[in-house]
């Protein structure tokens, strides 16, 4: 392979990989990039992990075809520091990568590139929907904070996607301790999802992250437990978990003792001054509501104590009212569960605490103006939304303040 690339279509061609490639797998061929020129005006640049694949192509004025393995995070930071202008590569014996830019010269060693593992293929007919890159966005990041960082977790480090009656798309994570779901209007009729969705696993949706970074729209097809998401000429796949998601909606309050409305902006900034005194052995915040407002205290021994007033808006939760002859269907994957029963003795919300993180991650990706905080008793789960917007919200499970 002979090539001459200009210095920052090449960068970009490379630091699209660096999140697929695997540094510390035992397999060196799994950290680097494979470069292919065919004679076509550009070069192929594929990367994998064995989970996750990725494909894109970089403009090129090809003198030579071939193909070369080279380790994409060096070649990557190598092209970074080259200065404006096109770079001439070439392929050396023993598999090397020879650089060069004026009086510049490098070699890079590669590997065979026959040792680079086959990527998934698209079959023929596989239907794929698509989806505004800027939405798709704005759920992934409303959803990929509450996943667990326990990868032996195989189930809660992972995110359920799910097709709503074909006509929205929904995203869930829970780590165990909290719960996150946003959901959209899409038409899904053609993404094959089945009863029960798909999961992929959160490298999986950083990389999504990343993919939708700089396109207009992405295009989803599901094919034999493989994600396939494809954006202009990139493409790129995820092998998705076949572990069991947690079954989030007997988690799903269906009503609220009591519901405190608040702006979010100042909330959120309390919570972040607040969250400077936490540490590992101590990340909380208390809650102590008054009348039109809540004070929140956080103290540690370590580093010391702080106190913050939000202003906020009290207001008492009923029951629903049980609706005659309404058979509850049980089958429905979108049907909410059972409503609480009414507590006989009134619940006591004079004080309740929370991990100060678990409040400021849905917070910072909320854009509302005023969000509010519901709950149906101070030992169960806390719902936090934009007011009046089921669309995206988060179940914190409070801490013991006792």
């Amino acid at each position: 392979m002979q090539a001459s690339i200009e210095k920052n279509e090449f960068y970009k061609s490379i630091a699209a990989v660096l999140g697929v490639v695997d540094r510390k797998c035992a397999m060196p061929i799994l950290g680097h990039a494979l470069l292919e020129a065919n004679g076509n005006g550009v070069i192929k640049v594929s990367a994998t992990d064995l989970e996750i694949s990725y494909q894109g192509f970089c403009p090129a004025r090809i003198k030579a075809q071939g193909a070369v393995t080279v380790p994409a995070h060096q070649l990557a930071t190598l092209i970074k520091d080259i200065p404006q202008g096109d770079v001439e590569v070439e392929v050396t014996e023993n598999h090397g990568l020879r650089l060069a830019q004026g009086e510049m010269k490098y070699r890079i060693h590669g590997l065979n590139p026959e040792q680079f593992p086959p990527l998934p293929g698209l079959e023929e007919g596989v239907g794929f929907v698509e989806i505004p890159a800027a939405v798709f966005k704005e759920m992934i990041k409303r959803v990929i904070f509450a996943t667990s960082l326990d990868d032996l977790q195989y189930h809660l480090s992972s995110v359920l996607l799910e097709s709503i009656n074909g006509e929205a798309l929904r995203m869930v994570s829970t780590d165990g301790h909290r719960l996150s779901l946003a959901e959209h209007a899409f038409p899904l009729m053609g993404l094959l999802m089945g009863e029960t969705g798909i999961q992929v696993p959160r490298k999986g949706m950083y990389e999504l992250l990343r993919f939708a970074e700089h396109a207009e729209t992405v295009s989803l097809a599901v094919h034999e437990q493989v994600l396939i998401a494809k954006s202009g000429d990139r493409t790129m796949t995820i092998r998705l978990l076949d572990k069991r998601f947690p079954d989030y909606r007997r988690l799903l309050p269906t009503w609220f003792a009591v519901k405190w409305t608040f702006n979010r902006v100042e909330m959120f900034q309390a919570l972040r001054r607040l969250a400077l005194l936490s540490t590992d052995r101590f990340k909380g915040v208390i809650f102590n509501p008054e009348e039109g407002r809540v004070v929140l205290k956080s103290e540690n021994p370590d580093v010391g104590h702080g106190l913050e007033i939000v202003p906020w808006a009290e207001e008492k939760g009923t029951p629903p009212a049980p609706q005659p002859g309404e058979e509850q269907q049980t089958q429905d994957q979108d049907k909410a569960p059972a409503p609480e029963a009414e507590p006989e003795v009134p619940p006591d919300f004079s004080a309740f605490g929370f991990n100060i993180k678990y409040l400021l991650d849905p917070l910072a990706v909320m854009t509302a103006e005023t969000v509010e905080l519901a709950a149906f008793d101070p030992k169960r789960p806390f719902k936090i939304r934009a007011a009046g917007d089921d669309t995206f919200f988060s179940l914190v499970m409070p801490m013991d303040v006792y």
